[in-house]
Parts: structure tokens; C-alpha cells; sequence
């Protein structure tokens, strides 16, 4: 076959009237986003000798056409006698189609695969055969004799299954990618983001996007998988819908974009309902059966899980696993150890959803085993060991297909695996903010199991059940249900002879008491259960009930809460208790805070986030960013823009996961009125659209960010009230380089003596080493104003 002859040669070079017309193929009307390299691929395979058929393949809605049309757009000219198009998308027959091919080459009448042939003969042409779809398997042998027969020529074909012949190179095209990066995207933007932008500009053309409300486009691609058509449709209905409400609809699983208004766009591309439905009338009844069951998974599944889901046999499976990925419907990639895994689509997962469901008896099998298979302890074991940092997007969906596997549980009364798997994961649901949910999983099936947790292994899993769901419950402000569930619990602890079970849970009724005002049934109870848990030597409960006490001392006015917190504080640190340890130093911020101690507040609430950005969950970081917010502005602090971002975004998690308000709620609100008024009302508001949907993690962030620039002197220079007189001392003798034995000999102390000054400089500084007590103290001096004489 010869190359492409040179663009400038004459196009009447040879004697056919249809070829003495200069085909040109009209470049895409809106621009492509994140696909050079993909064009690059394309223009080389279509200037290649041997690329004589290249089918672009690819998921509905995947941008098949549009780069197909601007790859022809590019190389049209290397070919002598031009580039046509065909549309097919609106063609149901062979017949129909090899017409429509012939009309487009300037034949009249109807014609066959030969008759095209004669006319194409020796030309040097390129045909786009767009959305052949529906007839690749019927156009197939034409195709093949065309090539066959016409060897200037190239064709370009745009379908979700191959034509399946000989000369046939298959060219995947993926959705565009969402996750942003930083060396190659325009203004940090991903090549999804850009295209939600563009096609939103183009909607509104005097309403420019702001920044703030990137965050908010960002996850709305993510939700839809960076899918071209679907990114089009959310954004183009955006005016009837907001961002927020457009993101609100497909976090609870509402993965349909509406249909597009525009009347010169194909039937298949006005919805992804179009768009699907298109190929789904392809399919036989068995790949139809298990992509409904496969509808199931959020997250990408092995060989195995289809083979369990669809109840199949492994050549069964295998073999409609292929047609599946053969038609578009499923993506195929590896895991890390090269074995092959399949995602289904957000907006195909949607689709097939909603066909299962429309039989009960099906969706019930399909839940159910589904269920079984992702609460396997091989599946979700390997979560529960994740730290926050390590949850990117494919393990959330993981996280997601456990979730919506537990009411699959219990109604297959599986209650002592759904208990196990909910304990387990504890912490993921206390960073998603699901612990209400969790909760009442837990007491259900708590309940449903009755009878049988008053004894042995499964009678300790249902009491430490109980105990954490009361402790869930009132971490969400729901006291009533708290006390129904640990007084339960106290229940099966006395029958059970648990005595360290039993003190704990008095020690949580205790706190339960004083926060309803109840002090001397706190007190009592609080004493009763930290003298039991210091008998039984049971540490971590002891901790527990120390911060409780303390914060009844604080509660009452009672000089010595400070100790009780930082003897919680050390336990809970030697325990390796994280989030407890995080929770621990909010109360002491507060106490700071409340006590007219801004300084020591701001140092001790950052060491709270410092702990909560491994394990915080939406009210732990609401709690320390009022706490944080307040405190700076207390110091005056001159950074009102980064206090009202904290207390803004602190109101705003509260109000998204339904929860009450914090112990300073006052202090809060006479705050943000107090920065409504120097900011203005204008301001606050478009603080709270940007920060309506912005990630706990990037908050934390933001708030960690503050003292390191702007109220860094502000903070440290508070920070002497810290230390006492003698600690204080002894501080600076360290940052002078003497040594424990020459502060003693100074001072007339004991080096034992100094040894635990000492100790309590550095708890209390939060400095692991002496080094690092002598930097702060040095540092702290620096920062001191110069006096002129």
C-alpha cells in the first residue's frame, strides 16, 4: 500500500469525477480537553502504512466521536483527495449504511460494498465512519472487502464494539482524567475540570466560575468518572441546578445527568439513558442478567466476585466478561499483582441498577450475594488497617460497597458479621461522618441477636457493640439513645460478671450526667467508676474517665481540670490511642480557651489536628476549628480571613452532617457577628458557598497553615503563659546548653528534680527532645519586641 502523497500535489492527479472533489472534514465545534496525547497516537497510526482500519473503542459517552473528528481535522490533508464523514448513528441497516457511505462519495442511488469499491478505486482518502455501533458486525465483510480492493484507503470507525476483522487496530479511549496535576494541568485544573468549565462558560458566558467553586466541579467529575458526556449534561443543566445541589444529587447516588436541551445533538448523545439504552439493545439475555448483577459493585471486582455474583461457571463468566468488555459496558485494567480486574461505570452502574430493580425477587438474590462477597474478611480486613491518608478514590468505593452491603445483612439475619465488620471500621465511619447509621446497624442487630449475648465470645461482641454505639450516639449530641444503649450494655456486663465493663460504662453515664447539668450524680458516678478502673488496672478506661472528671472540675469552676487532662493526655499517648489523644487536647483547648488562655488554646488545638487529620471525623474538626478561630481572634490576631474560613467551615460541616452544636456555641456565634461586620455580609457569603462541600482533610489543612504565616509571632509569643516560673527557668538554662547536673547545682535542686521539671516543659511545649525545648525558647526570644533606651 502506498503512504499519503504529499498534501500540495494536485487533487485531479486522476480521472474519476468523484475524485476531482476535495473532501474536507470540518474540525470539532468545541475544543477537547487532556487529549493530546491520545491525538498524537491517533495522527501516527492514521499516517502509518499498515493502520489501514483504526476503531476507536471505548464506555457510551466516552468522546469516541469528538476525537475522531478533531484527528481528521489534523491529518485530512496528508491525504490526496480528503477526508468524508459519515454519521450512522441515525442508520438502522446495512443497506441504510453503505447508501448513506455512497451518497457521501457522490453516488446516487442505493449501492453495495462493490459498487463503492469501483468508485473509490485508486483515490487516497480517509473515511470517518462515526457511531457504527449497531452495525459493525453487519458491515463487517464490506469493510474488509473495501480495504481489500481500494488501497489508498483509510478508514477511521467510532464504536463501542470492533468491526472484528483482519486489518483492524482497536484505540481505547478512556474518560478524561480528574485527579488534577499540578506539572501538566492549566492553573492546577484537570482535563475533566476544564471541559465542566468550558461547557458551563458557554452556558452563562457573563458569569465567570470562581475558584471556590472548583473544589465543588472537581468532585462532581469524580462522582460522574471523568466521563465526557456526562461532565457535558451536569453542566449544561447547572441554572436549574446549582453546583451544590448538582453534587448534593450524585453523592446520594442520583448518577443520571438530566437530558441535554440542545436540538442539533443525535438522539444518543441527549442522554447517558440515550446514550446506554443504545447498546443495551444489543445485548443477549445472559450478559444483560450479569451486568444488572455486576450494577452492584461500586468498586473495581475480580474474576472471582463476577463469578459468585452471577452464579456462573468459570468459562460462562469468562466468556461474558469478554462481550461485556467487547461492547463497552465494562473497563478492563490489572490489580498490582497483574491479575485482571473490571469496573463498571458510575452512569452504566446506574442504568442496569435501575433494570434490576424493577424485579425484586433478582435484586434481592443479586444484594445478597453481593453482601455476602464484600463483607468477606478478605475484602474488608485489609480497610480496617488503612490510616485516613491512605483512602484515595478506589477504596472509598470499596468502603461504599461495604456500607450498602449491611442492610443486605441484616435482612439475611448475618447480624455477628455485620457487627464484626462495623467495629472494624470504626474509624472510617467516624471520618465519614456515619456514625448515627452505624449505630443503629449495631443495635439491630444488637437486638436481633437477644438472647444469645449473655455468654462467651459472641456476649463480649454484643456488649463492646452496645458500649460503642452509645458512645457513637453521643459524640452526635443523641444523649437519649446513648443512655438506652449503655444502660442496656450495663445490663449484660453485671450478668456477665464483667467488672471492668461495668465501671467504664458508669463512667460514660457519668459524662452523660453532667453534660445534662447533673454534677453531683456526675461526680458520684465518675469517682465510683475511676476508683473501680484503677483497681482493675484497666488504663485506657481510666484515661477515659479522667478527661470526663475534668471536665466536670471545669464545669465547676475547679482549679485542678488542667491535670486530669494532661494525665489523660500522657496515658492516652502511651497507649497509642490517636484519636482519644486528639480528643483529649480539644477538651484542654477549650478549657484554655474558656479560661481566658488564648495562647495555650491555639497551641493545644493544633496539636489536637495534628492528631485528627489521621482520624477525625466532621464534628472532631468542626469542634477544633471554633475552637482554633476563636482563640486567634481572642489574641487579636490579624488574619480575620483565615478565622472566618474556619468558623464558616466549621458551621458548615455541622449543618451537612446534621449535627448539634458545639460546647462554645455562644462564643462561636458572637464571633462570626463580630467578623460579619468588618468583613461584610457580602464576604461571608461567598465564603460559605466555597466552603459548603470543601474535604475535612483540606480544612485541616488550611487551619494547620495559619500559624505557620500569618499568626506564627502571635501564637509563640502567647505560648510563655505555658510554663511556670521554675519551668520557665529551667527552659531557658537548657536553651543556654547547660546540662541537667549544672541546672540542679545552679538552682539547688535535685537532678531528679530538674528531670521532671523538665519532662513537663516538653509535654507541655509538645517537644520530643531538650533540642527541641532550647529552639522554642530561643525562638521564643527572638520574637520578643526590642525596647529602645
Amino acid at each position: 500500500m502506498r503512504r499519503p502523497s504529499d498534501p500540495n500535489r494536485s487533487p485531479n492527479a486522476t480521472g474519476s469525477p468523484a475524485e476531482r472533489v476535495r473532501r474536507t472534514v470540518l474540525r470539532a465545534g468545541n475544543r477537547t480537553f487532556g487529549r493530546a496525547a491520545e491525538l498524537k497516537s491517533i495522527r501516527a497510526a492514521l499516517t502509518e502504512p499498515t493502520t489501514r482500519l483504526l476503531t476507536l473503542t471505548g464506555p457510551a459517552g466516552v468522546g469516541k466521536s469528538r476525537l475522531a473528528l478533531e484527528a481528521a481535522g489534523l491529518v485530512q490533508s496528508a491525504f490526496r483527495d480528503g477526508a468524508v464523514l459519515i454519521n450512522l448513528s441515525e442508520t438502522h441497516t446495512a443497506e441504510e449504511a453503505w447508501h448513506q457511505i455512497g451518497r457521501a462519495l457522490g453516488c446516487d442511488g442505493p449501492v453495495t460494498a462493490q459498487d463503492l469499491a469501483a468508485v473509490v478505486a485508486d483515490q487516497e482518502i480517509l473515511l470517518i465512519l462515526d457511531d457504527c455501533d449497531l452495525l459493525a458486525s453487519e458491515l463487517s465483510l464490506g469493510i474488509a472487502e473495501l480495504l481489500a480492493t481500494c488501497p489508498g484507503l483509510r478508514i477511521t470507525a467510532t464504536s463501542r464494539t470492533p468491526i472484528d476483522i483482519y486489518a483492524e487496530h482497536l484505540f481505547l479511549v478512556q474518560p478524561l482524567r480528574v485527579a488534577s496535576d499540578s506539572d501538566t494541568d492549566s492553573d492546577g485544573k484537570s482535563p475533566a475540570v476544564q471541559l465542566f468549565e468550558d461547557r458551563l462558560r458557554e452556558q452563562y458566558c457573563d458569569n465567570a466560575v470562581l475558584d471556590c467553586d472548583l473544589d465543588v466541579i472537581a468532585e462532581i467529575c469524580a462522582l460522574l468518572d471523568g466521563l465526557p458526556l456526562a461532565i457535558e449534561l451536569t453542566a449544561r443543566s447547572i441554572g436549574t441546578l446549582t453546583l451544590h445541589s448538582a453534587l448534593d444529587q450524585l453523592r446520594q447516588g442520583n448518577l443520571t445527568p438530566p437530558s441535554s436541551r440542545l436540538h442539533d445533538t443525535s438522539v444518543r448523545q441527549r442522554s447517558m439513558e440515550d446514550a446506554l439504552s443504545w447498546t443495551d439493545g444489543k445485548l443477549g439475555p445472559e450478559e444483560r442478567e450479569l451486568i444488572q448483577r455486576l450494577s452492584c459493585c461500586e468498586a473495581p471486582f475480580d474474576l472471582d466476585t463476577a463469578e459468585y455474583l452471577g452464579g456462573l461457571s468459570r468459562p460462562q463468566t469468562l466468556r461474558l466478561l469478554d462481550e461485556l468488555v467487547h461492547k463497552g459496558l465494562l473497563l478492563f485494567g490489572q490489580d498490582e499483582t497483574g491479575e485482571p480486574l473490571f469496573r463498571v461505570l458510575s452512569a452504566t452502574r446506574s442504568f442496569y441498577r435501575r433494570q434490576l430493580s424493577a424485579d425484586r425477587t433478582r435484586a434481592a438474590d443479586a444484594r445478597a450475594r453481593h453482601a455476602r462477597r464484600v463483607t468477606a474478611p478478605d475484602n474488608w480486613k485489609p480497610l480496617a488497617e488503612l490510616s485516613l491518608d491512605q483512602i484515595n478514590a478506589d477504596t472509598e468505593r470499596r468502603v461504599e460497597d461495604v456500607r450498602t452491603a449491611l442492610l443486605p445483612l441484616r435482612a439475611l439475619g448475618e447480624h455477628l458479621r455485620l457487627v464484626e465488620v462495623v467495629l472494624a471500621l470504626e474509624n472510617i465511619w467516624i471520618a465519614q461522618g456515619r456514625l448515627p447509621e452505624m449505630a443503629d446497624h449495631l443495635e439491630r442487630s444488637v437486638e436481633a441477636l437477644g438472647a444469645d449475648g449473655g455468654h462467651g465470645d459472641i456476649g463480649h461482641l454484643l456488649c463492646r457493640a452496645l458500649e460503642t454505639a452509645g458512645r457513637w450516639r453521643a459524640e452526635n449530641g443523641q444523649l437519649q439513645l446513648a443512655e438506652r444503649a449503655w444502660k442496656s450494655v450495663t445490663a449484660l456486663y453485671e450478668e456477665r460478671g464483667d467488672r471492668i465493663g461495668r465501671a467504664r460504662t458508669a463512667g460514660h453515664l457519668g459524662d452523660l450526667a453532667r453534660r445534662r447539668g447533673h454534677h453531683a450524680e456526675a461526680g458520684e458516678q465518675l469517682t465510683s467508676a475511676a476508683g473501680e478502673l484503677s483497681e482493675l488496672g484497666d488504663e485506657r478506661g481510666l484515661a477515659l474517665v479522667r478527661r470526663y472528671k475534668a471536665l466536670l472540675a471545669h464545669d465547676q469552676g475547679a482549679p485542678d481540670a488542667e491535670n486530669d487532662l494532661r494525665s489523660a493526655i500522657a496515658s492516652f499517648r502511651s497507649l497509642g490511642e490517636q484519636r482519644e489523644l486528639a480528643l483529649s487536647f480539644l477538651a484542654l483547648s477549650r478549657l484554655h480557651l474558656l479560661t481566658e488562655k488564648p495562647g495555650r488554646a491555639c497551641q493545644e488545638v493544633r496539636s489536637a489536628l495534628s492528631s485528627l487529620r489521621q482520624l477525625g471525623g466532621p464534628g472532631d474538626v468542626a469542634a477544633a476549628l471554633e475552637i482554633y478561630g476563636c482563640a486567634l481572634y481572642a489574641l487579636n490576631a490579624r488574619c480575620h480571613e483565615h478565622i472566618a474560613r474556619m468558623l464558616v467551615a466549621a458551621d458548615a460541616l455541622r449543618s451537612c452532617h446534621a449535627l448539634p452544636a458545639g460546647d462554645i456555641a455562644d462564643l462561636v456565634d458572637d464571633v462570626v457577628r463580630r467578623l460579619r461586620t468588618a468583613l461584610g455580609p457580602d464576604h461571608f457569603s461567598r465564603l460559605r458557598r466555597r466552603l459548603r462541600s470543601v474535604r475535612t482533610e483540606a480544612l485541616m489543612d488550611d487551619a494547620l497553615s495559619v500559624a505557620a504565616d500569618e499568626t506564627a509571632a502571635t501564637v509563640t509569643e502567647a505560648s510563655h503563659d505555658c510554663l511556670t516560673p521554675r519551668q520557665t527557668e529551667i527552659a531557658l538554662m537548657v536553651a543556654e546548653g547547660m546540662t541537667n547536673r549544672q541546672i540542679a547545682n545552679r538552682l539547688s535542686l535535685s537532678e531528679w528534680t530538674v528531670v521532671n521539671h523538665l519532662r513537663q516543659v516538653m509535654q507541655k511545649l509538645e517537644a520530643p527532645s531538650r533540642v527541641h525545648v532550647a529552639r522554642h525558647m530561643q525562638q521564643q526570644r527572638h520574637n520578643q519586641p526590642k525596647v529602645s533606651l
